[in-house]
């Protein structure tokens, strides 16, 4: 009886051995029958990278001992944090019709990977699913069933299929903005939605300059399709990479570290429909924390930077208290 994980699966990496082999221990307890691994290249004269994107690959050349179609893309030359990954899937998605999409330093439930089989099962013939999301950022999230289908994406593990893939661009390059507002009209909740998403398309097709992301080229590519992603109830990620080896997580938030749980057996929604207002509570809750950042930066320049309010205020006592010594 053959008892390997049927459905393939990609790893992203790049220079984060630790984190790797953590991911990479849960995946082999599925012993997958297909396993792809892309890997980015080291950055320009960069003596860690080498060593790091060294160790990384020797994870794979030392411990794939089971029954296993494992096919690598080794890339000689660092792509960044969004042709990287893009690279890797679109080369993913030439040998596969469907699979499961994994980042480096998000760790799986073990659930994770069935409901993934599952769940790209159930829906394949039906065009307006086009992702399967794992995770989710609350812990009492307002869903009856296992899962429930949002406008939004989130990534880091995730799985789709290759017709849902097919259309992707970096540079948005097959996105109409004025037919894109249009196709969004009826798909949110607020007027706000709308014009944050139209903005963000144009924001990217006016950018030239190499990008270092590519998750919001794939959610304006879902809402343009008319498509859907599914959220689990319970989480299933937690992402142990919110530390000072990340590119855009090098602080620790609500998103780092969550607690994961099982997810079965699933129940499926009767019916296929999104809830717009929690759609709306997820999008305006995720930019409150980036916009509470940004005052806090703002605030911290303000009283500490060298132009700061505190340092102008240190010099004026200074100057003021030398001016009283010299009476």
């Amino acid at each position: 009886m053959n008892t390997n994980f049927q459905t393939p699966i990609l790893l992203i990496s790049f220079n984060r051995p630790v984190h790797t082999q953590q991911v990479f221990e849960e995946i082999k307890k599925q012993k997958p029958r297909y396993l792809f691994v892309f890997q980015d290249g080291a950055r320009l004269n960069n003596i860690d990278d080498v060593e790091k994107c060294a160790n990384v690959r020797s994870i794979f050349s030392e411990n794939i001992d089971w029954d296993c179609e494992f096919k690598s893309y080794y890339s000689d030359s660092n792509l960044g944090c969004g042709n990287g990954p893009v690279t890797g899937i679109n080369w993913f998605f030439d040998h596969v019709e469907k699979g499961i999409i994994m980042e480096d330093d998000c760790y799986p439930h073990t659930d994770f990977f069935s409901y993934c089989e599952e769940l790209l099962t159930k829906y394949q013939e039906n065009n307006e699913v086009m992702v399967i999301g794992a995770t989710t950022y609350y812990d009492n999230y307002p869903c009856q069933d296992s899962y429930l289908f949002t406008r939004y994406f989130t990534g880091g593990a995730w799985a789709t299929w290759r017709r849902a893939w097919n259309g992707f661009s970096l540079d948005l390059e097959n996105i109409e903005t004025d037919l894109l507002k249009k196709i969004i009209r009826n798909q949110f909740y607020s007027s706000a939605e709308i014009n944050w998403w139209v903005k963000k398309t144009k924001e990217i097709k006016k950018d030239t300059s190499k990008k270092d992301y590519w998750d919001y080229q794939m959610q304006i590519n879902l809402l343009y399709n008319n498509g859907l992603a599914v959220r689990p109830k319970n989480n299933l990620i937690s992402n142990i990479g919110f530390d000072d080896e990340g590119t855009h997580t090098l602080e620790n938030d609500s998103r780092g570290e969550r607690k994961i749980y099982s997810c079965f057996p699933l129940i499926h929604p009767l019916t296929i429909a999104v809830n717009k207002k929690n759609d709306y509570l997820f999008m305006a809750k995720e930019h409150q924390k980036r916009i509470d950042k940004r005052i806090i930066f703002w605030m911290y320049n303000l009283m500490f930077n060298s132009n700061g309010l505190l340092n102008k205020l240190l010099f004026y006592y200074k100057k003021r208290k030398k001016a009283w010594k010299n009476r």
